[in-house]
């Protein structure tokens, strides 16, 4: 699992400086180090579910503009 303090190095860094718009949404698998924002639910969907089969069934999640989770696959812990 990232440590939160990486993933907050990690937002303020990169994220941050992307502007997520509104039908914007961030997808990530922290066992890929892998984040990207796309547009659009459905394609959010199918690139998280990409993610966690990749990722041999780790944890990924997508979550929209306002920072609130709107998908997960796999077990956080």
């Amino acid at each position: 699992m990232v440590q939160p303090s990486l993933w907050w190095r990690y937002y303020t860094e990169v994220i941050a400086k992307h502007t997520m718009t509104t039908g914007s949404y961030l997808v990530a698998c922290p066992a890929l180090d892998e984040r990207e924002i796309v547009y659009g639910a459905e394609r959010a969907a199918d690139v998280c579910y990409s993610m966690h089969i990749e990722s041999e069934g780790a944890y990924a999640f997508v979550e929209d503009w306002l920072g609130h989770t709107y998908m997960e696959y796999g077990d956080p812990c």
